[in-house]
């Protein structure tokens, strides 16, 4: 059966998740201990506080998430592991954490009830996750608490993928733009066949048994 891709409301959600994102990372509080939480290197956050207001909706419009779901879905699963022990961080920058994660969650919740593997390559293969689309407003609230210290940066780290993007985005190449957003699809694709991986292991031992 043919899977239909994303429509463009899809592509305008992500890219309005991403926009807020961004403004976490150039949020005025957001100091070098916020920066380290969400694991992005200061020089990538200072880069973006440069950006002009389109610039950075250049940057929010990469057709994939820039914030990862995985801590906030690793909190979601049920656990017996106790809730992480929040560092000494920027009250205002932590409460607009857990006000994105709540608008987050929310968002991903409602998707994991249908089409889950059409919105992972775009949202990340935790989108996937039933436990997310089990969530209740009880739910979402408790996990968005801990926000700050399970959202993280998308790639956050990798030496190439978020300097290329805020380079295009200042520059007056469209096309050298289109390729760095594209650049994220294939380590989303990768995420995604990763994730599959143990599942696609357990099938193949059952079949050799």
């Amino acid at each position: 059966m043919r899977r239909d891709a994303p429509d463009t409301r899809f592509y305008q959600d992500v890219s309005g998740l991403n926009r807020e994102f961004l403004a976490l990372l150039t949020h005025p509080d957001a100091g070098p201990a916020e920066l380290r939480q969400l694991g992005l290197p200061a020089g990538i956050a200072e880069a973006l506080g440069c950006l002009s207001a389109h610039e950075r909706e250049c940057v929010a419009d990469v057709p994939v998430l820039l914030a990862d779901l995985g801590g906030l879905g690793e909190w979601a699963a049920p656990s017996e592991v106790a809730e992480p022990a929040e560092p000494l961080l920027a009250p205002r920058w932590v409460s607009a954490v857990q006000v994105f994660s709540a608008a987050l969650l929310t968002y991903v919740s409602q998707l994991a009830t249908r089409d889950r593997l059409a919105t992972a390559l775009c949202l990340g293969p935790v989108a996937m996750q039933s436990s997310l689309g089990g969530l209740d407003f009880a739910g979402i609230r408790q996990v968005a608490a801990c926000g700050a210290v399970r959202l993280r940066a998308r790639h956050g780290f990798h030496p190439r993928l978020w300097p290329d993007l805020l380079r295009a985005a200042r520059g007056a190449d469209q096309m050298r733009l289109k390729q760095c957003r594209l650049d994220w699809i294939p380590l989303g694709l990768a995420e995604l066949r990763d994730a599959q991986a143990p599942s696609r292991q357990g099938w193949n031992a059952r079949q050799h048994r």
